[in-house]
C-alpha cells in the first residue's frame, strides 16, 4: 500500500481508496444522527412528563402511550449517540435513515395529543422523519445511506484531545467519509 492509499473499514465492508479521504464535520449522517439524537432526548422528555401528569388523575391510555413512548424515544437517542451490539442486533433499522425516520414519525404521532409541548415537538419528530425518509433514498443513491452514531464524530475527537502518547492519531478518526468511495464531485446523470 503507497502512503496516498487509504483504507476505510466498516462493520461488513472495506473500501480502499487512492484518492484523499477528507472526513467532514458536517456530512449529512452527522445532521441525521444529531436531530434524531435531539428529537430522541426531547419526545423522552415528553413521555416522562406525560407519564408524571398520568399519576395525577389516572388515564390509562395516556399511561401506555407515555411508556411506550419514553422506551421508544430513549432507545432513538441511544442508537444516534452511541454504539451497541445489542441495538444494532435487535433494532437495526435504526442504523438507516428509513429506519429512524419510520421511530420519529411514530413517536411524534404519540406524542402530538399528550400534552402542549408534546405537540410542538411531536410536530417536529414527523417533520424530521420525513426528511430521513428523503435522505434515506438521496443516500442510498450516493452509496452511504446509514446513521453513524455520534461517538463516531465527536467521541473520538474529545478521546484524541484528551488521550497520552499512546493513542494513535489515525484510530481516532471516524469511519465516515464524504463524498463516498467511488462518486465524482461533477453531477452526472
Amino acid at each position: 500500500m503507497s502512503a496516498s492509499t487509504k483504507t476505510v473499514q466498516s462493520s461488513d465492508i472495506t473500501v480502499t481508496s487512492s484518492a484523499v479521504v477528507r472526513v467532514c464535520w458536517l456530512s449529512p449522517q452527522l445532521v441525521l444522527s444529531f436531530n434524531q439524537f435531539v428529537l430522541g432526548v426531547a419526545n423522552a422528555v415528553v413521555g416522562v412528563l406525560a407519564f408524571i401528569s398520568t399519576l395525577a388523575g389516572f388515564l390509562f391510555l395516556h399511561f401506555v402511550i407515555s411508556i411506550i413512548l419514553t422506551l421508544m424515544a430513549t432507545l432513538t437517542a441511544y442508537a444516534a449517540a452511541a454504539t451497541s451490539a445489542h441495538v444494532d442486533r435487535f433494532f437495526g433499522f435504526l442504523r438507516m435513515p428509513c429506519g429512524s425516520g419510520a421511530i420519529l414519525v411514530v413517536a411524534g404521532s404519540m406524542a402530538v395529543g399528550l400534552s402542549p409541548i408534546g405537540e410542538v415537538v411531536g410536530v417536529g419528530s414527523i417533520a424530521w422523519g420525513a426528511v430521513a425518509f428523503l435522505a434515506h433514498f438521496w443516500l442510498k443513491c450516493k452509496g452511504s445511506a446509514v446513521n453513524v452514531p455520534l461517538s463516531a464524530f465527536f467521541g473520538g475527537r474529545a478521546a484524541q484531545e484528551n488521550a497520552g502518547p499512546s493513542v494513535s492519531a489515525s484510530s481516532m478518526e471516524p469511519k465516515v467519509q464524504w463524498p463516498p468511495p467511488g462518486t465524482t464531485t461533477s453531477a452526472s446523470m
